[in-house]
Protein backbone atom coordinates (compact mmCIF):
# COMPACT_ATOMS: atom_id res chain seq x y z
CA UNK A 1 0.00 0.00 0.00
CA UNK A 2 1.08 3.24 -0.53
CA UNK A 3 -0.17 7.20 -0.34
CA UNK A 4 0.18 9.46 -3.45
CA UNK A 5 -0.17 12.57 -4.74
CA UNK A 6 0.38 13.70 -8.67
CA UNK A 7 0.49 17.56 -9.20
CA UNK A 8 -0.02 19.00 -12.53
CA UNK A 9 1.13 23.02 -12.89
CA UNK A 10 1.04 24.68 -15.99
CA UNK A 11 3.64 27.21 -16.65
CA UNK A 12 7.27 26.66 -15.60
CA UNK A 13 7.40 26.97 -12.03
CA UNK A 14 8.38 24.04 -10.30
CA UNK A 15 5.22 22.97 -7.78
CA UNK A 16 7.72 21.42 -5.24
CA UNK A 17 11.59 21.04 -4.41
CA UNK A 18 12.38 17.89 -2.48
CA UNK A 19 14.48 20.11 -0.63
CA UNK A 20 12.01 22.22 1.03
CA UNK A 21 9.95 21.28 4.25
CA UNK A 22 7.68 18.57 3.76
CA UNK A 23 4.06 20.32 3.19
CA UNK A 24 0.94 19.12 5.08
CA UNK A 25 -0.03 16.92 2.44
CA UNK A 26 2.97 15.30 1.94
CA UNK A 27 2.85 14.46 6.21
CA UNK A 28 0.03 12.97 5.50
CA UNK A 29 0.94 10.61 2.58
CA UNK A 30 4.09 9.63 4.33
CA UNK A 31 1.69 8.84 7.57
CA UNK A 32 0.15 5.90 5.22
CA UNK A 33 3.43 4.70 3.90
CA UNK A 34 6.08 4.83 7.01
CA UNK A 35 8.61 2.51 5.13
CA UNK A 36 9.52 4.96 1.99
CA UNK A 37 8.83 8.30 0.13
CA UNK A 38 10.15 9.81 -2.62
CA UNK A 39 9.39 13.14 -5.36
CA UNK A 40 9.91 12.48 -8.94
CA UNK A 41 9.79 15.22 -10.98
CA UNK A 42 8.84 16.31 -14.52
CA UNK A 43 8.39 19.09 -16.93
CA UNK A 44 6.47 19.08 -20.24
CA UNK A 45 7.17 21.64 -23.03
CA UNK A 46 4.78 21.58 -25.62
CA UNK A 47 4.87 24.84 -28.51
CA UNK A 48 2.54 26.72 -26.28
CA UNK A 49 3.44 25.68 -22.93
CA UNK A 50 5.11 24.23 -20.30
CA UNK A 51 3.70 22.09 -17.81
CA UNK A 52 5.51 20.63 -14.48
CA UNK A 53 4.42 17.64 -12.95
CA UNK A 54 5.33 16.15 -9.48
CA UNK A 55 4.72 12.72 -8.30
CA UNK A 56 4.97 12.10 -4.91
CA UNK A 57 4.59 8.57 -2.79
CA UNK A 58 5.01 6.53 -0.07
CA UNK A 59 4.85 2.74 1.05
CA UNK A 60 3.65 0.60 3.46
CA UNK A 61 5.66 -2.30 2.68
CA UNK A 62 3.47 -5.96 2.80
CA UNK A 63 4.18 -7.58 -0.51
CA UNK A 64 7.33 -9.15 -2.09
CA UNK A 65 10.98 -9.75 -0.59
CA UNK A 66 12.17 -6.27 -0.28
CA UNK A 67 10.81 -2.58 0.06
CA UNK A 68 10.19 -0.99 -3.46
CA UNK A 69 10.00 2.40 -3.87
CA UNK A 70 7.33 4.46 -5.25
CA UNK A 71 7.25 5.83 -7.57
CA UNK A 72 8.33 3.53 -10.34
CA UNK A 73 9.82 4.60 -13.09
CA UNK A 74 11.14 2.24 -16.35
CA UNK A 75 14.29 3.19 -17.81
CA UNK A 76 13.39 2.37 -21.26
CA UNK A 77 10.34 4.72 -21.86
CA UNK A 78 10.51 6.85 -18.43
CA UNK A 79 6.81 5.92 -17.79
CA UNK A 80 5.70 6.12 -14.25
CA UNK A 81 3.94 4.06 -11.52
CA UNK A 82 2.76 5.26 -8.77
CA UNK A 83 0.29 2.51 -7.04
CA UNK A 84 -2.05 1.92 -3.98
CA UNK A 85 -3.46 -1.14 -3.74
CA UNK A 86 -3.36 -5.05 -3.84
CA UNK A 87 -3.37 -6.86 -6.89
CA UNK A 88 -4.05 -10.15 -5.66
CA UNK A 89 -4.46 -11.53 -9.32
CA UNK A 90 -3.80 -10.29 -12.85
CA UNK A 91 -5.71 -12.09 -15.61
CA UNK A 92 -6.36 -14.63 -13.25
CA UNK A 93 -3.38 -15.55 -11.56
CA UNK A 94 -2.51 -15.34 -8.33
CA UNK A 95 0.05 -12.72 -7.40
CA UNK A 96 2.45 -13.54 -4.62
CA UNK A 97 5.16 -10.90 -5.28
CA UNK A 98 5.36 -6.98 -5.26
CA UNK A 99 2.10 -6.26 -6.90
CA UNK A 100 3.28 -2.82 -7.60
CA UNK A 101 5.73 -4.54 -10.17
CA UNK A 102 3.46 -6.55 -11.67
CA UNK A 103 1.03 -4.42 -12.78
CA UNK A 104 3.36 -1.71 -14.15
CA UNK A 105 4.99 -4.84 -16.20
CA UNK A 106 1.55 -5.63 -17.40
CA UNK A 107 1.56 -2.01 -18.14
CA UNK A 108 4.50 -1.63 -20.06
CA UNK A 109 4.31 -4.63 -22.04
CA UNK A 110 0.80 -3.76 -23.44
CA UNK A 111 1.58 -0.65 -24.46
CA UNK A 112 4.69 -1.84 -25.91
CA UNK A 113 2.96 -4.02 -28.55
CA UNK A 114 0.07 -1.13 -28.99
CA UNK A 115 0.36 -0.10 -32.97
CA UNK A 116 -2.35 2.39 -32.69
CA UNK A 117 -1.60 5.34 -30.42
CA UNK A 118 -5.32 6.37 -30.08
CA UNK A 119 -6.16 2.93 -28.64
CA UNK A 120 -3.66 3.30 -25.63
CA UNK A 121 -6.47 4.64 -23.36
CA UNK A 122 -8.02 1.06 -23.54
CA UNK A 123 -5.49 -0.82 -23.56
CA UNK A 124 -4.49 0.60 -20.22
CA UNK A 125 -8.11 0.57 -18.92
CA UNK A 126 -8.37 -3.24 -19.79
CA UNK A 127 -4.69 -4.34 -18.13
CA UNK A 128 -6.04 -2.15 -14.85
CA UNK A 129 -9.95 -4.44 -15.41
CA UNK A 130 -7.69 -7.49 -15.44
CA UNK A 131 -6.63 -6.76 -11.74
CA UNK A 132 -8.68 -8.28 -8.85
CA UNK A 133 -7.98 -6.34 -5.79
CA UNK A 134 -8.73 -2.80 -4.23
CA UNK A 135 -6.52 -0.21 -5.75
CA UNK A 136 -6.40 4.01 -6.66
CA UNK A 137 -3.03 4.97 -9.44
CA UNK A 138 -1.39 7.21 -11.31
CA UNK A 139 0.29 6.49 -14.77
CA UNK A 140 2.44 8.65 -16.52
CA UNK A 141 2.40 7.24 -20.31
CA UNK A 142 5.51 9.03 -21.22
CA UNK A 143 6.00 7.75 -24.79
CA UNK A 144 2.24 9.66 -25.75
CA UNK A 145 3.00 12.55 -23.21
CA UNK A 146 -0.67 11.37 -21.01
CA UNK A 147 -1.59 10.66 -17.68
CA UNK A 148 -3.70 8.12 -16.45
CA UNK A 149 -5.31 8.13 -12.85
CA UNK A 150 -8.33 6.79 -11.54
CA UNK A 151 -9.45 4.06 -8.58
CA UNK A 152 -11.46 0.20 -8.69
CA UNK A 153 -14.84 0.28 -9.44
CA UNK A 154 -16.01 -0.29 -6.09
CA UNK A 155 -13.35 2.20 -4.41
CA UNK A 156 -11.71 0.47 -2.04
CA UNK A 157 -8.73 2.87 -1.92
CA UNK A 158 -9.32 6.35 -1.26
CA UNK A 159 -8.18 8.97 -4.33
CA UNK A 160 -9.54 12.72 -3.89
CA UNK A 161 -9.17 15.33 -6.57
CA UNK A 162 -8.91 19.38 -6.56
CA UNK A 163 -8.70 21.45 -9.56
CA UNK A 164 -8.59 25.12 -9.81
CA UNK A 165 -9.85 27.38 -12.74
CA UNK A 166 -6.45 27.57 -15.00
CA UNK A 167 -6.70 24.20 -14.97
CA UNK A 168 -3.85 23.30 -12.22
CA UNK A 169 -4.24 19.85 -10.81
CA UNK A 170 -4.13 17.97 -7.43
CA UNK A 171 -4.72 13.88 -7.11
CA UNK A 172 -3.78 12.71 -3.52
CA UNK A 173 -5.34 9.86 -1.63
CA UNK A 174 -5.90 12.37 0.88
CA UNK A 175 -6.41 15.76 0.74
CA UNK A 176 -5.18 18.56 3.06
CA UNK A 177 -8.92 19.80 4.06
CA UNK A 178 -9.04 23.16 2.69
CA UNK A 179 -12.74 24.22 1.55
CA UNK A 180 -11.48 26.64 -1.19
CA UNK A 181 -9.38 23.59 -2.83
CA UNK A 182 -13.09 22.45 -3.51
CA UNK A 183 -11.54 18.78 -2.71
CA UNK A 184 -13.73 15.49 -4.27
CA UNK A 185 -13.84 12.00 -4.24
CA UNK A 186 -12.51 10.82 -7.58
CA UNK A 187 -15.35 9.04 -9.38
CA UNK A 188 -15.44 5.25 -9.24
CA UNK A 189 -16.53 4.14 -12.81
CA UNK A 190 -13.43 4.94 -15.17
CA UNK A 191 -10.54 5.86 -15.43
CA UNK A 192 -9.21 9.58 -16.28
CA UNK A 193 -6.98 10.76 -19.03
CA UNK A 194 -4.86 13.82 -19.13
CA UNK A 195 -3.19 14.40 -22.95
CA UNK A 196 -0.66 17.11 -22.00
CA UNK A 197 0.50 17.37 -25.62
CA UNK A 198 -2.75 18.85 -26.41
CA UNK A 199 -1.41 21.96 -24.00
CA UNK A 200 -2.17 25.48 -25.20
CA UNK A 201 -1.45 29.17 -24.58
CA UNK A 202 -4.91 29.76 -23.32
CA UNK A 203 -5.96 25.99 -22.96
CA UNK A 204 -6.94 24.58 -19.95
CA UNK A 205 -5.97 20.82 -19.92
CA UNK A 206 -9.20 18.87 -19.66
CA UNK A 207 -9.87 14.99 -18.24
CA UNK A 208 -10.98 12.13 -20.69
CA UNK A 209 -13.37 9.85 -18.46
CA UNK A 210 -12.52 6.15 -20.18
CA UNK A 211 -15.47 3.97 -18.56
CA UNK A 212 -14.89 0.53 -16.80
CA UNK A 213 -16.22 -2.30 -19.28
CA UNK A 214 -18.77 -4.57 -18.55
CA UNK A 215 -17.05 -7.83 -17.08
CA UNK A 216 -17.87 -11.35 -15.38
CA UNK A 217 -15.91 -9.26 -12.23
CA UNK A 218 -18.07 -9.28 -9.12
CA UNK A 219 -18.89 -4.95 -9.20
CA UNK A 220 -20.18 -5.48 -12.54
CA UNK A 221 -22.55 -7.63 -11.95
CA UNK A 222 -25.89 -6.90 -11.16
CA UNK A 223 -28.37 -7.61 -8.30
CA UNK A 224 -30.15 -10.68 -9.00
CA UNK A 225 -33.83 -8.89 -8.54
CA UNK A 226 -35.96 -12.31 -8.90
CA UNK A 227 -38.90 -11.94 -6.74
CA UNK A 228 -40.52 -15.55 -8.00
CA UNK A 229 -40.19 -17.18 -4.17
CA UNK A 230 -40.27 -20.46 -4.13
CA UNK A 231 -42.73 -22.49 -1.59
CA UNK A 232 -39.98 -23.38 0.95
CA UNK A 233 -37.54 -20.01 0.68
CA UNK A 234 -34.95 -20.79 3.24
CA UNK A 235 -31.41 -20.60 2.34
CA UNK A 236 -30.11 -24.13 1.34
CA UNK A 237 -27.76 -26.07 2.46
CA UNK A 238 -26.01 -25.38 -0.93
CA UNK A 239 -25.78 -21.65 -0.39
CA UNK A 240 -24.83 -21.87 2.81
CA UNK A 241 -21.80 -24.21 1.77
CA UNK A 242 -20.98 -21.80 -1.30
CA UNK A 243 -20.88 -18.96 1.11
CA UNK A 244 -18.52 -20.47 3.49
CA UNK A 245 -15.97 -21.82 1.44
CA UNK A 246 -15.94 -18.66 -0.67
CA UNK A 247 -15.55 -16.53 1.82
CA UNK A 248 -13.14 -18.79 3.10
CA UNK A 249 -11.38 -17.94 0.09
CA UNK A 250 -11.65 -14.32 0.06
CA UNK A 251 -9.72 -14.76 3.76
CA UNK A 252 -7.05 -16.16 2.74
CA UNK A 253 -6.20 -14.74 -0.83
CA UNK A 254 -5.53 -11.45 1.81
CA UNK A 255 -3.16 -13.73 3.75
CA UNK A 256 -1.15 -15.77 1.74
CA UNK A 257 -0.66 -12.54 -0.64
CA UNK A 258 1.51 -11.17 2.00
CA UNK A 259 3.45 -14.23 3.43
CA UNK A 260 6.54 -13.70 1.65
CA UNK A 261 6.98 -10.46 3.02
CA UNK A 262 6.12 -11.11 6.82
CA UNK A 263 8.51 -14.43 6.92
CA UNK A 264 10.87 -11.42 6.80
CA UNK A 265 9.72 -9.94 9.88
CA UNK A 266 10.28 -11.28 13.64
CA UNK A 267 6.84 -10.32 14.30
CA UNK A 268 3.89 -13.22 15.50
CA UNK A 269 1.36 -10.62 14.98
CA UNK A 270 0.36 -9.24 11.47
CA UNK A 271 -3.29 -9.77 11.18
CA UNK A 272 -6.14 -7.84 13.10
CA UNK A 273 -10.25 -7.89 13.47
CA UNK A 274 -11.44 -4.45 13.65
CA UNK A 275 -13.99 -6.40 16.11
CA UNK A 276 -17.13 -5.46 17.45
CA UNK A 277 -17.86 -8.92 18.28
CA UNK A 278 -20.84 -9.21 15.52
CA UNK A 279 -21.23 -11.97 13.12
CA UNK A 280 -19.53 -10.18 10.26
CA UNK A 281 -16.14 -9.76 12.32
CA UNK A 282 -16.62 -12.52 14.54
CA UNK A 283 -16.69 -14.93 11.33
CA UNK A 284 -14.02 -13.11 9.45
CA UNK A 285 -12.17 -14.04 13.04
CA UNK A 286 -12.75 -17.47 12.86
CA UNK A 287 -11.57 -17.87 8.36
CA UNK A 288 -8.41 -16.30 9.79
CA UNK A 289 -7.67 -19.04 12.43
CA UNK A 290 -7.92 -21.42 9.55
CA UNK A 291 -6.12 -19.83 7.09
CA UNK A 292 -2.83 -18.78 9.28
CA UNK A 293 -0.34 -20.52 10.71
CA UNK A 294 -0.53 -22.24 14.03
CA UNK A 295 1.80 -19.76 15.73
CA UNK A 296 0.54 -16.30 14.48
CA UNK A 297 -1.19 -14.23 16.68
CA UNK A 298 -4.99 -12.58 16.28
CA UNK A 299 -5.68 -9.42 17.56
CA UNK A 300 -9.18 -8.60 18.08
CA UNK A 301 -9.10 -4.62 18.52
CA UNK A 302 -12.70 -3.45 19.58
CA UNK A 303 -13.35 0.11 21.04
CA UNK A 304 -15.24 2.08 23.22
CA UNK A 305 -15.73 6.01 24.03
CA UNK A 306 -16.28 7.48 27.30
CA UNK A 307 -19.70 9.76 25.89
CA UNK A 308 -20.50 12.44 28.49
CA UNK A 309 -24.27 12.42 27.31
CA UNK A 310 -24.66 8.57 28.28
CA UNK A 311 -22.62 9.32 31.34
CA UNK A 312 -24.84 11.77 32.69
CA UNK A 313 -28.10 10.05 31.90
CA UNK A 314 -26.71 7.29 33.72
CA UNK A 315 -25.39 9.48 36.57
CA UNK A 316 -29.05 10.93 36.75
CA UNK A 317 -31.08 7.77 36.69
CA UNK A 318 -28.76 6.05 39.49
CA UNK A 319 -29.26 9.10 41.41
CA UNK A 320 -32.82 7.91 41.76
CA UNK A 321 -31.88 4.73 43.45
CA UNK A 322 -32.16 4.16 47.32
CA UNK A 323 -28.54 3.33 47.22
CA UNK A 324 -25.48 6.00 45.81
CA UNK A 325 -24.18 4.68 42.85
CA UNK A 326 -21.33 6.21 40.67
CA UNK A 327 -20.74 6.15 37.18
CA UNK A 328 -16.80 5.56 36.96
CA UNK A 329 -14.76 5.84 33.63
CA UNK A 330 -14.42 1.40 33.57
CA UNK A 331 -18.05 1.27 33.55
CA UNK A 332 -18.62 3.44 30.77
CA UNK A 333 -16.40 1.36 28.48
CA UNK A 334 -17.48 -1.50 29.77
CA UNK A 335 -21.36 -0.65 29.41
CA UNK A 336 -20.95 0.30 25.39
CA UNK A 337 -22.97 -2.63 23.48
CA UNK A 338 -19.53 -3.29 21.32
CA UNK A 339 -17.51 -4.13 24.53
CA UNK A 340 -20.36 -6.37 26.01
CA UNK A 341 -20.72 -8.55 22.41
CA UNK A 342 -17.07 -8.13 21.99
CA UNK A 343 -16.22 -9.92 24.78
CA UNK A 344 -19.04 -12.33 24.47
CA UNK A 345 -17.56 -13.54 21.03
CA UNK A 346 -14.26 -13.45 21.78
CA UNK A 347 -14.61 -15.96 24.63
CA UNK A 348 -16.92 -17.92 22.16
CA UNK A 349 -13.62 -17.89 19.64
CA UNK A 350 -11.57 -18.87 22.63
CA UNK A 351 -13.61 -21.77 22.71
CA UNK A 352 -14.03 -22.71 19.35
CA UNK A 353 -10.14 -22.43 18.58
CA UNK A 354 -8.68 -23.18 21.30
CA UNK A 355 -5.27 -23.51 19.70
CA UNK A 356 -4.65 -19.42 18.64
CA UNK A 357 -3.82 -16.94 20.62
CA UNK A 358 -6.47 -14.50 20.45
CA UNK A 359 -5.71 -11.09 22.25
CA UNK A 360 -8.93 -9.22 22.86
CA UNK A 361 -7.33 -5.39 22.48
CA UNK A 362 -9.93 -3.24 24.93
CA UNK A 363 -9.69 0.26 23.75
CA UNK A 364 -10.92 2.51 25.65
CA UNK A 365 -11.34 6.25 24.55
CA UNK A 366 -11.74 8.98 27.10
CA UNK A 367 -13.86 12.12 26.11
CA UNK A 368 -10.97 14.51 26.08
CA UNK A 369 -8.84 12.35 23.97
CA UNK A 370 -11.70 12.31 21.54
CA UNK A 371 -12.12 16.35 21.48
CA UNK A 372 -7.72 16.41 21.42
CA UNK A 373 -8.29 14.39 17.94
CA UNK A 374 -11.30 15.44 16.61
CA UNK A 375 -9.89 18.19 14.19
CA UNK A 376 -7.34 15.93 12.95
CA UNK A 377 -10.26 13.21 12.05
CA UNK A 378 -12.38 16.01 10.38
CA UNK A 379 -8.92 16.16 8.20
CA UNK A 380 -9.02 13.36 7.14
CA UNK A 381 -12.62 12.22 6.25
CA UNK A 382 -12.89 15.25 4.59
CA UNK A 383 -14.16 16.54 1.73
CA UNK A 384 -17.35 14.14 4.16
CA UNK A 385 -17.97 16.69 6.53
CA UNK A 386 -20.82 15.13 8.43
CA UNK A 387 -21.99 14.77 12.17
CA UNK A 388 -22.41 10.70 10.85
CA UNK A 389 -19.21 11.03 9.04
CA UNK A 390 -17.43 12.12 12.13
CA UNK A 391 -18.60 10.08 14.28
CA UNK A 392 -18.39 7.01 12.12
CA UNK A 393 -14.61 8.48 11.80
CA UNK A 394 -13.59 8.67 15.15
CA UNK A 395 -14.63 4.77 16.05
CA UNK A 396 -12.38 3.64 13.14
CA UNK A 397 -9.51 5.86 13.56
CA UNK A 398 -9.09 5.19 17.39
CA UNK A 399 -9.72 1.55 16.58
CA UNK A 400 -7.43 0.74 13.99
CA UNK A 401 -4.82 3.04 16.34
CA UNK A 402 -4.90 -0.61 17.98
CA UNK A 403 -3.27 1.07 21.52
CA UNK A 404 -5.26 0.09 25.14
CA UNK A 405 -5.19 -3.27 27.24
CA UNK A 406 -5.47 -6.88 26.77
CA UNK A 407 -8.38 -8.22 28.47
CA UNK A 408 -8.26 -12.39 29.47
CA UNK A 409 -5.04 -11.85 31.33
CA UNK A 410 -4.61 -12.49 35.37
CA UNK A 411 -4.17 -8.55 35.15
CA UNK A 412 -5.02 -6.44 32.24
CA UNK A 413 -1.80 -5.43 29.74
CA UNK A 414 -1.11 -2.03 28.22
CA UNK A 415 -0.88 -3.13 24.69
CA UNK A 416 0.12 -1.41 21.42
CA UNK A 417 -1.07 -3.82 18.43
CA UNK A 418 1.98 -4.32 15.86
CA UNK A 419 -0.47 -5.59 12.97
CA UNK A 420 -0.45 -3.91 9.83
CA UNK A 421 -3.07 -5.57 8.22
CA UNK A 422 -6.50 -5.02 9.86
CA UNK A 423 -9.89 -6.83 8.22
CA UNK A 424 -12.95 -5.54 8.18
CA UNK A 425 -16.59 -6.80 7.48
CA UNK A 426 -17.79 -3.68 5.65
CA UNK A 427 -19.62 -5.26 2.86
CA UNK A 428 -21.50 -7.46 4.73
CA UNK A 429 -24.90 -5.81 5.35
CA UNK A 430 -24.80 -4.00 1.53
CA UNK A 431 -24.85 -7.68 0.05
CA UNK A 432 -27.04 -9.43 2.84
CA UNK A 433 -29.16 -7.00 4.03
CA UNK A 434 -28.25 -6.01 7.69
CA UNK A 435 -29.20 -2.79 8.13
CA UNK A 436 -32.14 -1.00 9.75
CA UNK A 437 -33.00 0.50 6.65
CA UNK A 438 -33.45 -2.58 5.22
CA UNK A 439 -35.92 -3.70 7.56
CA UNK A 440 -37.90 -0.62 7.03
CA UNK A 441 -37.53 -0.87 3.50
CA UNK A 442 -39.20 -4.58 3.34
CA UNK A 443 -41.99 -3.22 6.13
CA UNK A 444 -42.89 -0.31 3.95
CA UNK A 445 -42.79 -1.40 -0.03
CA UNK A 446 -41.70 -5.51 0.60
CA UNK A 447 -39.13 -7.12 -1.61
CA UNK A 448 -38.85 -4.47 -4.28
CA UNK A 449 -38.33 -1.33 -1.48
CA UNK A 450 -35.62 -3.64 0.32
CA UNK A 451 -33.93 -4.98 -3.28
CA UNK A 452 -33.79 -0.98 -4.59
CA UNK A 453 -32.00 0.12 -1.03
CA UNK A 454 -29.63 -2.74 -1.67
CA UNK A 455 -28.93 -1.79 -4.97
CA UNK A 456 -28.39 1.87 -3.53
CA UNK A 457 -26.59 0.68 -0.98
CA UNK A 458 -24.15 -1.58 -2.71
CA UNK A 459 -23.02 1.18 -5.71
CA UNK A 460 -22.88 3.98 -3.35
CA UNK A 461 -19.96 2.44 -1.70
CA UNK A 462 -17.23 3.79 -2.76
CA UNK A 463 -18.68 7.89 -2.62
CA UNK A 464 -19.93 6.98 1.20
CA UNK A 465 -17.65 4.60 3.02
CA UNK A 466 -14.71 3.08 1.38
CA UNK A 467 -12.67 6.17 0.40
CA UNK A 468 -13.57 7.99 4.11
CA UNK A 469 -12.41 4.48 5.97
CA UNK A 470 -9.36 4.26 4.07
CA UNK A 471 -7.77 7.86 4.84
CA UNK A 472 -8.73 7.63 8.41
CA UNK A 473 -7.56 3.95 9.07
CA UNK A 474 -4.47 4.65 7.03
CA UNK A 475 -2.91 7.54 9.09
CA UNK A 476 -2.17 4.99 11.42
CA UNK A 477 0.62 3.18 8.73
CA UNK A 478 -2.04 0.40 8.41
CA UNK A 479 -4.12 -1.29 5.66
CA UNK A 480 -8.04 -2.31 5.56
CA UNK A 481 -8.74 -5.32 3.72
CA UNK A 482 -12.38 -6.29 3.00
CA UNK A 483 -13.26 -9.79 2.52
CA UNK A 484 -17.20 -9.39 1.86
CA UNK A 485 -16.33 -7.33 -0.97
CA UNK A 486 -14.28 -9.28 -2.52
CA UNK A 487 -15.03 -9.55 -6.99
CA UNK A 488 -15.64 -13.54 -6.87
CA UNK A 489 -17.38 -13.03 -2.93
CA UNK A 490 -19.76 -10.35 -4.74
CA UNK A 491 -20.22 -11.87 -7.97
CA UNK A 492 -21.85 -14.97 -6.25
CA UNK A 493 -23.47 -13.37 -3.49
CA UNK A 494 -25.18 -10.66 -5.85
CA UNK A 495 -26.30 -13.33 -8.10
CA UNK A 496 -28.06 -15.07 -5.26
CA UNK A 497 -31.75 -14.17 -5.38
CA UNK A 498 -32.62 -12.38 -1.87
CA UNK A 499 -34.44 -15.15 -0.46
CA UNK A 500 -31.11 -16.74 -0.27
CA UNK A 501 -29.22 -14.23 1.92
CA UNK A 502 -31.52 -13.31 4.22
CA UNK A 503 -35.23 -13.99 5.74
CA UNK A 504 -37.55 -11.34 4.25
CA UNK A 505 -38.77 -13.37 1.86
CA UNK A 506 -42.49 -14.41 2.35
CA UNK A 507 -42.86 -17.79 3.71
CA UNK A 508 -38.96 -18.30 4.53
CA UNK A 509 -37.80 -20.44 7.82
CA UNK A 510 -34.84 -20.95 9.55
CA UNK A 511 -32.79 -23.80 11.63
CA UNK A 512 -32.85 -21.08 14.87
CA UNK A 513 -35.61 -19.01 16.05
CA UNK A 514 -32.69 -16.71 17.56
CA UNK A 515 -31.22 -15.92 14.31
CA UNK A 516 -33.12 -12.39 12.76
CA UNK A 517 -33.83 -12.51 9.11
CA UNK A 518 -31.27 -9.84 8.53
CA UNK A 519 -28.27 -11.87 7.18
CA UNK A 520 -29.60 -15.23 7.81
CA UNK A 521 -27.35 -17.00 5.71
CA UNK A 522 -24.45 -15.40 7.26
CA UNK A 523 -26.03 -16.17 10.96
CA UNK A 524 -26.75 -19.76 10.08
CA UNK A 525 -23.52 -20.35 8.35
CA UNK A 526 -21.50 -18.89 11.95
CA UNK A 527 -24.29 -20.92 14.16
CA UNK A 528 -23.15 -23.83 12.13
CA UNK A 529 -19.46 -23.74 12.86
CA UNK A 530 -20.26 -23.21 16.39
CA UNK A 531 -20.61 -19.33 16.84
CA UNK A 532 -23.97 -19.90 18.08
CA UNK A 533 -23.63 -16.41 20.58
CA UNK A 534 -22.34 -14.08 17.63
CA UNK A 535 -24.97 -15.51 15.21
CA UNK A 536 -27.68 -14.13 17.30
CA UNK A 537 -26.10 -10.82 17.79
CA UNK A 538 -28.17 -7.45 16.45
CA UNK A 539 -26.73 -5.59 14.35
CA UNK A 540 -25.74 -2.33 15.51
CA UNK A 541 -23.75 0.73 13.69
CA UNK A 542 -20.53 1.34 14.82
CA UNK A 543 -21.17 5.30 16.10
CA UNK A 544 -23.81 3.75 18.18
CA UNK A 545 -21.81 0.20 19.41
CA UNK A 546 -19.00 2.14 20.19
CA UNK A 547 -20.93 4.72 21.52
CA UNK A 548 -19.68 8.03 19.38
CA UNK A 549 -22.90 9.31 18.41
CA UNK A 550 -24.27 12.37 20.06
CA UNK A 551 -21.43 12.72 22.42
CA UNK A 552 -22.38 16.08 23.23
CA UNK A 553 -26.58 17.36 24.47
CA UNK A 554 -28.89 18.84 21.90
CA UNK A 555 -30.43 18.24 18.93
CA UNK A 556 -27.83 17.35 16.36
CA UNK A 557 -28.17 15.18 13.37
CA UNK A 558 -26.33 12.76 11.47
CA UNK A 559 -26.83 14.75 8.57
CA UNK A 560 -25.68 18.27 10.24
CA UNK A 561 -22.59 19.51 8.38
CA UNK A 562 -19.48 19.93 10.75
CA UNK A 563 -16.90 22.85 10.33
CA UNK A 564 -13.44 21.89 10.15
Amino acid sequence: MCGLIFQLRTGSQQIISSSEAPTKLETLIQARGPDGFQIVQRTISTPHSTISLTFSASVLALRGSSIVPQPLVDVDTTSLLMWNGEAWKIHGQVIAENDTQCVFEALLQALAHCGDETLRACIIRDVLTSVTGPFAFCFYDAPSKEVYYGRDLLGRRSLVMSKTSNGDLCVASVSDANPESKWEEVATGGIYKINLAEAGENTVLEELFVPWLPTAKGFYSSLNRDMNIPSDSSPSQTTMSELESKLQDSVSLRTTATATWLKSTNSLNHFAVLFSGGVDCTLLAYMLDRALPAEQTIDLLNVAFENPRVVAAASKQNSKKPVLHTVNSDNAYDSCPDRKTGLSSYNELCRICPNRKWQFVAINIPYTVTTAYTSLVASLMYPHSTEMDLSISLALFFASRGTGEIRGLPRPKQYATQAKVLFSGLGADELFAGYTRHTKAFTHSGLQGLLDELDLDFKRLGQRNLGRDDRVVSYWGREIRYPYLDEDFTAWALQKPIWEKCGFARGSKNEDASLGPDKLTLRMVAARLGLKTAAAEKKRAIQFGARTAKMTIGRTKGTDSIVI
